[in-house]
């Protein structure tokens, strides 16, 4: 034997073809259950809260994930998700330091 089968497919991958084909009337495969991906219609969304610029906080042009949340419906663990994976946003923590003074520069 040259290493070929007598048949090329086995019975049991026909019979699983056929039982798919009877059951739901298609060969292809069927959808996966599991967490559904960010559609671009999220992503769109997203954007087109933070170009409308209606931020809730008292400094311009910074928005929260909750005012996002709030103004598109989209839950703030998506919201967070988009914003860092599909639009390349990170979060910007502004941070209080001490004055620098000219003496500081020798030290």
């Amino acid at each position: 034997m040259n290493g070929l089968c007598d048949d090329p497919f086995p019975a049991r991958f026909v019979e699983r073809l056929i039982h798919k084909f009877e059951t739901h009337g298609v060969f292809t495969d069927l959808p996966k259950s599991g967490r559904p991906s960010i559609s671009d219609e999220q992503v769109q969304d997203v954007q087109e809260s933070l170009d409308s610029g209606q931020s809730t906080s008292h400094l311009q042009q910074i928005f929260s994930a909750r005012d996002i949340t709030r103004d598109t419906g989209i839950t703030k663990t998506t919201v967070l998700r988009i914003l860092k994976t599909r639009l390349r946003m990170h979060p910007y923590r502004l941070r209080m330091l001490h004055e620098l003074k000219e003496g500081d520069h020798q030290a």
